[in-house]
């Protein structure tokens, strides 16, 4: 870039002001210093110009003692000329600093040369210093200036030294009216040149930077501003997302204790739409054949009437629904009339946004929580990330409630199993012995009654413990008795006066420890059972191993298992060859 000159031009002194003196370089602080530099190689060689019409001058007016310290005088100053087009051309190019510090000191140098050649110490170049100086100061760093300062001191101070022991004598001695002509143009064009023209400049180029650094400051202040009313946004922007995923905690928190499966989907679809504000709500699983998602809960009316005719979605054929049934990737539609894969449904025909989340536990799609709202662009992908989670938890309480429901009808299957082989084994515990226990205590001895006496003590299913008063006003006790929570008896007593709370209680105990050990002994008879018949099988086995004959094997069989079964008569025949069975 270049710098643009500072002062108060109009626009076309302006712009060829610029492509004369300006350097185009990416820094701006740069192109601002080559721009400065340029300015004033084109001063120097003015000044150059005026110095050399001085020395002309000062030869027409007859002021050097000859001609020649007149041309001598002329070729010191025109000398520079060539230096400051040079610099001016290499500063041009980019090499802006290397061109300062050579410019500069090449012109100290210079002045010292002339003040050497012409009159020492006492010459009247030394006011020629300022322009070096004023450069050092504009353009270099301050201790430049102390540097070029330190060695001018130097120079000076070696100079009267040499001239005080007589060692050295100037090469040209002015003559009192030169020098004072000399002074006086020297001063006066310093005075011009660094008290009117580089203060102008000096102060052209603060204003300039000033400025500069007022728009800077004005452009600071806008990004502050803009940065203040993102940060804003931003800030409510979280604060939404932070009240949304408390409300996903909150719904997922209600969702875990529940665990009835209808119950929980009706609970979340209703959670969803009061708490994040949306039009509709639905809830679709997959159904068993993996062909179908259906609509098992919604939250709006069009939901419900879908619902009632059992709304259903084909995986991958039919909207956004079955798409990310099949995919198990979340899909927004921004505008519904736009997406491709969108079912248009009359039911909510004023949809105009549209997202499904895939509803995945155990690393399988088990349905879809699709989300409708009537406002285009309701949905961002910040969004799919919040209610992702809020899709993930109700997943979750899903596949547990049905794992909790699968295990309550196994517990339940389970019980009904132990419950009829309970009875069962009862039953045939009693067939073996033939028997019927039904008996009654009275007066001192146990009696058989028959099971239609029983039958009127009865009174509830399932049996249990009850006090009664009987047609005959005397005070009844029933108690069942109870094996693996299945009713196998009752036991009742009868008595003149009520039943105190101690003989319920003792009774009750009693009658618990009664049927463990009914039940423990029968598990007894059972088990001594079995291990009768692995014995008779044994003992059969091994006597029929050791006969060597059909017959006596036929004969043997027949006769062991008759005993081991307790049959009056047992019979083995053999079919013919070639004859077989239906």
């Amino acid at each position: 870039m270049s710098f643009k000159p500072p002062v108060g031009l109009d626009v076309f002194f302006e712009n060829w002001w610029n492509h004369i003196v300006g350097v185009e370089m990416p820094d701006e602080e740069e192109a601002r210093l080559g721009w400065i530099f340029d300015t004033m190689m084109l001063i120097s060689v003015v000044i150059t110009l005026i110095l050399i019409a001085i020395f002309l001058t000062a030869i027409w007016l007859d002021l050097f003692e000859n001609p020649l310290q007149g041309v001598w005088a002329v070729l010191f100053p025109a000398a520079l000329i060539p230096l400051s087009i040079f610099c001016f051309i290499q500063a041009k190019r980019g090499h802006v600093r290397a061109m300062i510090r050579l410019y500069i000191w090449v012109n100290f140098l210079g002045i010292s040369c002339a003040n050497f050649v012409f009159d020492g110490p006492s010459s009247s170049a030394w006011l020629l210093y300022f322009w070096p100086l004023s450069l050092a100061n504009v353009l270099l760093p301050s201790h430049y200036v102390l540097l070029i300062l330190f060695v001018l001191s130097v120079y000076y101070g070696l100079l009267y030294l040499v001239s005080a022991l007589g060692i050295y004598q100037p090469m040209v001695t002015t003559s009192p009216a030169l020098y004072r002509f000399l002074v006086i143009t020297f001063g006066g064009t310093m005075a011009l040149v660094t008290g009117g023209g580089v203060s102008y400049i000096t102060r052209a180029i603060k204003d300039n930077m000033l400025k500069g650094y007022q728009k800077a400051m004005d452009t600071l202040e806008a990004k502050y501003r803009d940065l203040q009313v993102q940060l804003e946004e931003r800030t409510t922007e979280l604060q939404i997302r932070a009240e949304q995923f408390q409300a996903v905690a909150e719904v997922n928190r209600t969702a875990s204790f529940i665990l009835e499966v209808n119950q929980l989907l009706n609970s979340a679809v209703e959670q969803i739409a009061r708490r994040f504000e949306y039009d509709h709500v639905g809830l679709f699983l997959i159904d068993e054949s993996n062909q179908w998602a259906v609509l098992r809960s919604t939250s709006s009316e069009g939901g419900q009437r879908m619902l009632a005719r059992g709304h259903r979605l084909r995986i991958g054929e039919q909207g956004i629904v079955g798409y990310v049934a099949r995919t198990g990737v979340s899909r927004i539609a921004l505008d519904v009339g736009d997406d491709a894969v969108w079912f248009n449904n009359p039911d909510l025909p004023d949809t105009r946004s549209e997202m499904a989340l895939p509803l995945i536990a155990r690393g399988r799609t088990i349905g879809v929580l699709d989300i409708q709202t009537n406002q285009p662009r309701a949905f961002t992908e910040d969004d799919i990330l919040t209610l992702r989670v809020l899709a993930d938890g109700i997943a979750v309480s899903i596949d547990n409630a049905r794992l909790l429901e699968d295990t309550q009808r196994t517990l339940s299957r389970l019980n009904q199993l132990q419950e009829q082989n309970a009875i069962q084994a009862w039953r045939q515990a009693l067939a073996r012995r033939n028997i019927q226990l039904n008996l009654m205590y009275s007066t001192g001895t146990a009696v058989k009654i028959s099971p239609e006496q029983i039958t009127s003590i009865i009174a509830t299913r399932p049996l249990q413990l009850e006090t009664r008063i009987t047609d005959e006003g005397m005070y009844q006790l029933v108690i069942p008795v109870t094996v693996r929570d299945q009713d196998v008896g009752l036991l009742a007593f009868e008595k003149a006066r009520p039943w105190r709370d101690d003989e319920l209680r003792l009774t009750g105990f009693v009658v618990e420890q009664l049927s463990l050990a009914l039940e423990n002994a029968r598990l007894l008879e059972e088990t001594r059972l079995r291990a009768a018949q692995e014995a008779a099988r044994s003992d059969i086995v091994s006597h029929l191993r050791g006969l060597s004959t059909t017959d006596a094997i036929l004969r043997s069989a027949a006769r062991e298992l008759g005993q081991a079964l307790q049959v009056d008569r047992s019979r083995i025949q053999l079919l013919p060859p070639g004859e077989r069975e239906s």
